[in-house]
């Protein structure tokens, strides 16, 4: 983690990364997206397989984002719709 943080120091103010490594690990990552006006929230939580019989699955990770919010939500069911 420090490492992500070290690397993302160029781009993000100090009090924010400050405040983010003393954030213990949970399985529950809150994450916000900003473009321009629009800002999308979301959790994500990671699956690891960590007793795999397979070499193959031994590294495998899954990721999945869900809306945290309902702006967030009706944004992304309009985009499905439209495409």
């Amino acid at each position: 983690m420090q490492a992500v943080l070290d690397e993302l120091r160029p781009y993000q103010d100090q009090e924010t990364l400050r405040a983010g490594s003393e954030v213990p690990l949970v399985p529950v990552l809150p994450l916000t997206l900003a473009f321009g006006p629009v800002r999308l929230s979301f959790f994500t939580v990671i699956a690891t397989f960590g007793t795999a019989q397979d070499v193959t699955a031994d590294e495998l990770r899954l990721e999945c984002l869900f809306p945290a919010d309902a702006v967030t939500d009706q944004t992304l069911r309009a985009a499905a719709a439209a495409s």
